[in-house]
């Protein structure tokens, strides 16, 4: 879960691109991670294919051959998304921390340091 301070004098157009490039990550990593459950079950049918061949018909062994491949491919494409955009949150994050804050607006009281 991404935490970090929010303050009145925040960059909106810096913390638009942090959410923004966090929702995507969050998005990839549950594409990846129900990609990567559909290839267990369709393994589990290749699996049975090979140690029963009279179980399945060849075209369904070969169809859920084809579907192994093609969930593997869209997997990897969703694995290299999930990485480039949790590199893109992290440097968000980054540049959103690095803006400088105000830490009192005019007739505020001083902020809370442990003094009374």
């Amino acid at each position: 879960m991404l935490q970090f301070p929010i303050s009145q004098d925040a960059d909106r157009a810096k913390l638009r691109a942090l959410l923004e490039a966090y929702y995507t990550y969050e998005r990839m990593s549950a594409t990846r991670s129900f990609c990567v459950h559909l290839l267990a079950l369709v393994s589990v049918f290749i699996w049975l294919g090979v140690c029963w061949p009279s179980l399945l018909p060849a075209q369904a062994q070969v169809f859920a051959a084809e579907c192994w491949g093609v969930l593997l491919f869209i997997t990897i494409l969703a694995s290299a998304e999930e990485w480039k955009w949790y590199h893109r949150q992290a440097r968000y994050l980054t540049e959103y921390q690095a803006t400088p804050e105000k830490t009192q607006h005019e007739g505020e009281a001083p902020a809370s340091r442990g003094l009374p």
